[in-house]
């Protein structure tokens, strides 16, 4: 189902060049197009990696988010370190405030370190350790896979670009390269 498209009259008019004809009011895409675009993309992606870049892809749309998380974790098992994901919600600030989205990193690594040593935990009640566990689900959820992202990133590899608009945004004001997947209506 990859080479369906959106309705007709929800296309951008950018895209024509990628749609292989309409069916039904459903545009087509045109998956030779698709294919050259995705390897030039790899191209450009490999060099960034090859050069010692990090990159991070961010798909925090209901489809890719197990998607996303289990490629990088894949990636991650054939030793590749470079590479990081975001698939639950581009937190606003994440490039352009690096420093201070930077601090939550170093509170879940804390906070991780506290729920997995029970010597760390005495002095605190049951619900305050209660709440430690909540809060360090919470920033989990958001930043468990960037916690590791040493700095900026090089590159940003994004799924559904008009879902991301934050995180485009962003990677264009710090002027990162941007690697995005996008649908006829984008």
């Amino acid at each position: 189902g990859c080479h369906f498209g959106h309705q007709v009259n929800r296309a951008n008019p950018r895209a024509a060049s990628f749609i292989f004809e309409e069916r039904d009011n459903i545009h087509i895409i045109n998956l030779e197009k698709t294919l050259e675009g995705l390897q030039e993309a790899g191209k450009h992606l490999s060099n960034i990696a090859s050069e010692g870049g990090s990159i991070v892809v961010v798909g925090t749309k209901r489809q890719a988010q197990n998607v996303v998380k289990d490629a990088v974790a894949k990636a991650w098992g054939k030793g590749v370190k470079n590479i990081y994901y975001v698939n639950a919600r581009w937190i606003g600030g994440t490039l352009t405030n690096y420093q201070e989205v930077s601090k939550n990193f170093k509170k879940l690594k804390d906070l991780t370190e506290f729920i997995n040593v029970p010597e760390k935990q005495k002095g605190y009640t049951k619900r305050e350790v209660l709440l430690f566990g909540r809060e360090r689900e919470k920033l989990l959820n958001f930043y468990e896979g960037i916690a590791d992202l040493p700095g900026l990133p090089s590159a940003l590899v994004i799924i559904g670009t008009h879902h991301e608009r934050t995180a485009v945004d962003e990677a264009h004001k710090m002027g990162l390269d941007t690697v995005g997947i996008v649908d006829t209506n984008s």
